[in-house]
């Protein structure tokens, strides 16, 4: 996901609307305990507040699959 900020930074725009979906790659999930995490969608808006600092106004939710902590088994 990439943004345009600079347009809000310089005040050309107010907000930026967020509408995404995205899946991490086994690569990008290394070193982490997490073995999936698929389908992860991102809605919101980025705004920039009063003092000039950017504010992000998110819901996410997507599917995490860690493995179970006794059996080991892959678990949503």
């Amino acid at each position: 996901m990439i943004f345009d900020l600079i347009r809000l930074n310089n005040n050309i725009i107010k907000s930026i609307e967020v509408n995404e979906e995205y899946s991490f790659t086994q690569e990008q999930l290394s070193g982490t305990d997490l073995l999936k995490l698929d389908n992860v969608k991102v809605e919101g808006e980025i705004t920039k507040n009063s003092l000039g600092n950017i504010e992000l106004n998110l819901v996410i939710e997507g599917v995490m699959v860690l493995p179970c902590a006794i059996t080991l088994i892959p678990v949503d």
